[in-house]
């Protein structure tokens, strides 16, 4: 499942494809790692940057010492 989301594959044909017939029991297996959470937020980072560019204090910062 992670690597579905990780492709961009929507969350109800991963779960179609998985067998997984409840959002409860798809989100108990779909684990997400540091990796995937310093991902996200780098992504949110861009995306501010992006969106103002004008504004350097908008920026998002990863929490470190948070286990996944």
């Amino acid at each position: 499942m992670r690597n579905l989301e990780r492709a961009g594959v929507p969350r109800s044909v991963a779960m179609k494809l998985s067998g997984h017939k409840t959002e409860g029991v798809y989100r108990r297996y779909a684990i997400v790692s540091l990796g995937d959470l310093a991902e996200a937020v780098e992504r949110l980072s861009r995306l501010h940057e992006q969106r103002q560019p004008q504004e350097p204090s908008a920026r998002v910062v990863a929490l470190k010492g948070r286990k996944g």
